[in-house]
């Protein structure tokens, strides 16, 4: 195969040419809007940028037929290696041609071959199909033939079979209605015994019913004048304990009063108070029936009204752990002395362990209301070797960046006092877990943090949390003052204590006595409410009785039993005459095709042929179109075998022309490379000079940014910041020499090299 080589060439006539479009160009500038006089007043300025408008055109007119001068050399030496790669591509061609000439030749003889043999084997199958049908239709003639019907013996044998079937369908019709009157009568007899038999059932039992209505009503009167009687005479008991509580109450307030007095004039005998040795703790006592008794506090030390910190997770860290950790413990530790119970201590270690559960319990959502999370506490009771602990969740917290210290003490200082004297509900573990009593007198190490959104806070009390450095000093707890001897102080505190006692324990009677008559009270009245709700039996029943559902249910069968057989014979019926129909119709249509003459079935048996012709036709062509097939498969077979020589050169020729192409974008970006810069000089020295601003200025002239004196006429009438200068447009030369040289990168282009095919 021979192909024309191309070797595409340039001269240097195209780039003096485009030069030369460029340089006249350059000649030209934009005229400007300002009037003659202010023109004339900025020429200095004008100047400036024309001279430098003409120096970037000329440098890039200069660029560019530079690059088309190196871009048409460059492309002559790649368009004299192409030529050469593609003589010697087309030289193996022909050698590979000339060798696998044989190998074709042989391939194509043996495919045309078995090719030849299945057209004789279809042949010899047409040959015989047509003689079977020739045959076929030959037979279909003859035995037409005997059975020829004139027109009018047609019509005949139709009549016959329309009278026919008209007396088989009267029959079924007939035959069909005598099923549904016998189904009728036997329904109508037997639904009629059993309506007799249901109203006579009806009858009786309203007539017990209306008695039994009549009876219930009197008892249910009665039965709601007597709890009303009830009710009465509770309510009368409740007001009188209720007058008990209040009179308890008083007595309780009196007692109350005189142990405070008595209390204060002890306190003032002994000369001391009762107060923590730290002047900023809040206190709290014990009285003798085991409630502690604690202050409405408020912190208001000055150093306290900082804003608390928070790492990442919202707990408390550095020295404002230690010192709420220190708070808790010496709030505790007051009521702990009281006790008698060991003083708790905090070290780095405790506030550590209670800051891992805090986070722990964040991470895993488990919250308050969900109760303690022992797979979290047993995880930190073997990550720090804990013998013993326990732990107590308290809800309330911080609200972030605005808590203060204060706010947080305020807060656990309230919420510990509740929490002790409201865990009841916990058989009081935690309170004496706080106190260190009953059972809880071996942890008396102590830590506590928040839960990172704040919500609440865990309190967990220790054995042995070893630290190195040491617990934190916490404030010395109040000792024993001295007792006063005063005799008739002590014996008037006593007094005092017993009588408040004695109306406590009254009081607690009272309480009690007037929560249980209260209860009785409320299930009196719930009673009479429940009563008096209670719906009165109708006049008449609202269902039937078992004995009328069963003559119901009877009926009922009966009636779906008559239309489930009206509805079988229906089917059946609807079936026969179904049958009769089709099996009529079928006959007409025999006595229809019966054959008057053998002309329908000629066309008939010369449509058989034709179609036998047309299949044994697309039989041959798909014989043929197989054979191309296969030799085209083969042409391509050989073409491939040799793609380790020729692949070689098709890439190297791909190779230059894609060269050549990057070379081509390389001095398209170095040309618009030098107009961006130039086009940034040239804008910022037309700012420079000719600033849109003006700094100061009359209605003859103005001042520039620059300093320069530009001058306007009166006559203009225009202030010197609206007159609108149009600048020089710049690249305009530039862009024609870029176009021009893209053109002549289009006359050397050409498209990749592909395989060879065959």
């Amino acid at each position: 195969m021979s192909k024309t080589k191309k070797i595409l060439t340039t001269t240097a006539a195209v780039a003096a040419a485009t030069t030369g479009a460029m340089v006249a160009t350059t000649a030209h500038a934009d005229t400007t809007t300002t009037s003659a006089q202010a023109k004339q007043s900025s020429v200095s300025a004008q100047d400036q940028l024309n001279n430098m408008q003409a120096q970037h055109s000329q440098a890039e007119s200069q660029m560019a037929s530079a690059n088309a001068a190196e871009m048409a050399s460059a492309t002559t030496d790649t368009n004299n290696q192409v030529a050469k790669l593609q003589d010697e591509l087309k030289t193996n061609q022909a050698s590979q041609a000339a060798e696998d000439a044989p190998k074709l030749a042989s391939g194509t003889k043996a495919i045309n071959q078995k090719a030849e043999e299945a057209t004789a084997k279809e042949n010899a199958s047409y040959q015989q199909a047509v003689k079977d049908q020739q045959a076929a239709n030959s037979e279909a003639i003859a035995n037409a033939s005997k059975n020829i019907t004139t027109p009018l013996q047609k019509q005949g044998l139709t009549a016959q079979e329309n009278q026919l079937y008209s007396q088989n369908t009267q029959k079924l019709d007939a035959e069909h209605q005598q099923k549904l009157d016998s189904l009728k009568s036997a329904y109508d007899e037997n639904a009629s015994q059993l309506n007799s038999q249901i109203q006579s059932q009806q009858t009786s039992e309203q007539q017990a019913h209306d008695q039994a209505i009549k009876d219930a009503n009197a008892k249910l009167d009665r039965q709601i004048k007597d709890a009303q009687t009830s009710v009465d005479n509770l309510q009368q008991t409740v007001n009188n304990d209720q007058t008990e509580v209040t009179n308890a109450q008083n007595a309780v307030n009196q007692a109350q009063s005189q142990v405070q007095s008595a209390t204060k004039a002890l306190n003032d005998a002994k000369g001391a108070s009762q107060t923590s040795s730290q002047g900023n703790l809040p206190d709290a006592e014990i009285d003798d029936n085991g409630v502690v008794q604690f202050d409405i506090w408020k912190d208001t030390n000055p150093a306290d009204q900082r804003k608390a910190t928070f790492d990442a997770n919202g707990q408390l860290t550095g020295q404002d752990a230690i010192e709420i950790n220190e708070f808790a413990a010496n709030v505790l530790n007051e009521i702990r002395q009281q006790l008698g119970a060991p003083l708790l201590k905090v070290n780095t270690n405790s506030i550590k362990i209670a800051s891992d559960s805090a986070k722990n319990y964040q991470l895993a959502n488990s919250y308050w209301g969900g109760g303690h999370d022992y797979s979290i506490l047993n995880r930190i009771q073997g990550k720090y070797n804990l013998s013993s602990f326990k732990e107590s969740e308290i809800d309330g917290g911080h609200t972030g960046t605005t808590t203060t210290i204060a706010d947080l003490k305020d807060q656990i200082y309230r919420e510990l006092m509740e929490f002790i004297n409201q865990d009841g509900d916990s058989n009081n573990a935690h309170k004496n877990h706080l106190l260190g009593i009953h059972g809880f007198t071996n942890q008396n190490y102590f830590g506590m943090n928040f839960t990172s959104d704040g919500s609440r806070y865990y309190t967990m009390s220790f054995n042995n949390p070893a630290d190195a450095t040491g617990n934190f000093s916490l404030a010395t707890n109040p000792s024993s003052t001295p007792v006063d001897n005063t005799a008739a102080l002590t014996s008037a505190l006593n007094s005092a204590k017993t009588a408040l006692s004695s109306a406590n324990s009254h009081l607690s009677s009272a309480k009690t006595k007037l929560a249980h008559d209260t209860d009785s009270l409320n299930v009196a009245k719930t009673t009479l409410a429940n009563l008096k709700s209670t719906t009165r039996p109708s006049d008449s029943a609202d269902t039937d009785s078992p004995a009328v559902k069963a003559l119901k249910g009877k009926l009922a069968a009966l009636t779906s039993t008559y239309q489930a057989n009206v509805k079988k014979e229906n089917d059946a019926y609807n079936q026969a005459k179904m049958k009769l129909t089709k099996d009529h119709q079928a006959r007409l249509n025999q006595i229809k095709n019966k054959p008057e003459n053998v002309d329908d079935i000629k066309t008939a048996n010369t449509k058989k042929l034709d179609e036998l012709k047309k299949t044994h036709e697309a039989n041959l062509a798909a014989i043929k179109a197989d054979a191309e097939q296969q030799i085209a498969a083969l042409k391509q077979q050989l073409a491939d075998s040799h793609n380790d020589v020729n692949q070689p050169i098709i890439d190297k020729i791909n190779a230059l022309k894609a060269a050549l192409a990057a070379k081509q974008d390389q001095l398209n970006q170095k040309l618009a490379d030098l107009k961006a810069n130039d086009a940034a000089a040239y804008a910022a020295l037309r700012d420079k000079l000719m600033p849109k601003q003006v700094v100061t200025g009359t209605a003859s002239g103005y001042l520039t940014a620059g300093g320069q004196v530009v001058s306007l006429s009166a006559k203009s009438g225009h202030s010197a910041s609206s007159q609108a200068i149009a600048l020089p447009q710049t690249g305009n030369n530039s862009s024609l020499a870029a176009a021009v040289l893209g053109a002549v990168s289009m006359m050397f282009s050409f498209g990749l090299m592909k395989k060879r095919e065959m």
